[in-house]
């Protein structure tokens, strides 16, 4: 349970109210009896393969904190409703599975992105998309496109979460550096298409340092 610490609060929160709904009509967990009359709820779909890869490696909690993203980004295309208390949609992380844990943020620095896409009324699937494809997918939206959630994995800034403080060095990239350039790609990406994305924290905290600095 120490390794709970070092996550933000917000991800400890929404692994504990999605993993809490059951699903059926009157059911809750004992623990958790005010979670109870909403949906729908989600089964991940490969999640266990997914956490056990994480859990195997030096990343222990990313595995988790990418459950945690997949959740939020899946409560945003199905909101909560006491009407869908009863539903349940699955949620398909084949894709994130396949890949190595160390190489998920690595796809941003690479031109990819991590998609959560509604395909049905119970299904979601996750996509890895190409930047240069976003710009025309996203001006297509509501001409058949089904609905997207960006997963901002490019967040999992953890300790040698890119390996060895060797491949850290040769790279001269760390997670931080890693964050902020992902975060400007995609915000290019997506801003090209109308379409606006909220600066990370590592970004605000960049931008506004020279201002702290001079008033000090």
């Amino acid at each position: 349970m120490a390794v709970l610490t070092l996550w933000q609060a917000e991800e400890q929160k929404t692994l504990a109210f999605e993993m809490a709904l059951t699903g059926r009509a009157g059911e809750c967990y004992s623990a958790t009896p005010r979670f109870g009359g909403l949906g729908p709820a989600f089964l991940v779909y490969y999640g266990p393969a997914l956490l056990r890869q994480s859990a195997t490696g030096e990343l222990p909690t990313v595995g988790l904190r990418c459950l945690a993203e997949v959740y939020r980004a899946a409560r945003e295309l199905w909101p909560l409703s006491s009407g869908d208390a009863t539903k349940c949609v699955t949620l398909r992380v084949d894709r994130l599975k396949a890949v190595e844990t160390a190489k998920i943020v690595q796809m941003y620095e690479a031109g990819q992105v991590w998609f959560l896409k509604r395909a049905s009324d119970k299904e979601g699937v996750i996509e890895l998309i190409s930047l240069h494809e976003l710009p025309s997918m996203m001006g297509k939206a509501g001409e058949g496109q089904r609905p997207r959630q960006v997963l901002k994995l490019w967040e999992l800034e953890e300790p040698h979460f890119l390996g060895q403080q060797g491949e850290l060095a040769r790279s001269n990239m760390s997670p931080s550096n890693l964050s902020r350039a992902a975060t400007r790609r995609l915000s290019n990406a997506m801003l090209g298409a109308g379409t606006k994305v909220a600066p990370s924290t590592s970004d605000r905290e960049s931008r506004d340092a020279p201002s702290r600095r001079q008033s000090a």
